[in-house]
């Protein structure tokens, strides 16, 4: 995160990040959160399922640029996010869509939902 931070242009207001791991996310399920920033100017845009839990992919806005550059290691956004997470703007992303493939298992399970029409 670090890096793709400080490789953003001087005059970018935002950046999202989603992880490799939940290819069903769909662009217009990005595209809601960067709307959802561009209408109300939340440093935090974060996708939630049905349930309300956190899900992805996470918009943050330039205001916490700083804090992302200053992560150490291989530590990610999630202090960041709850610490800011009463200002956070939260998107609705259907649980089917944050599906996390991390193993054999997973992906096998995305292939029969693929093939069955439900992905």
């Amino acid at each position: 995160m670090r890096l793709a931070v400080r490789s953003l242009p001087v005059a970018c207001e935002a950046a999202v990040f989603l992880p490799g791991d939940m290819p069903l996310l769909r662009p217009e399920e990005i595209g809601a959160l960067v709307e959802r920033f561009e209408r109300t100017g939340a440093p935090l845009v974060v996708a939630v399922d049905e349930s309300g839990e956190r899900a992805h992919p996470v918009l943050f806005a330039r205001g916490l640029f700083a804090p992302l550059v200053a992560l150490a290691g291989d530590e990610s956004g999630h202090g960041i996010i709850r610490e800011h997470w009463s200002a956070a703007e939260k998107v609705l992303v259907p649980r089917s869509r944050v599906l996390d493939v991390d193993t054999e298992e997973d992906y096998q399970r995305l292939l029969a939902e693929w093939e069955d029409g439900n992905a």
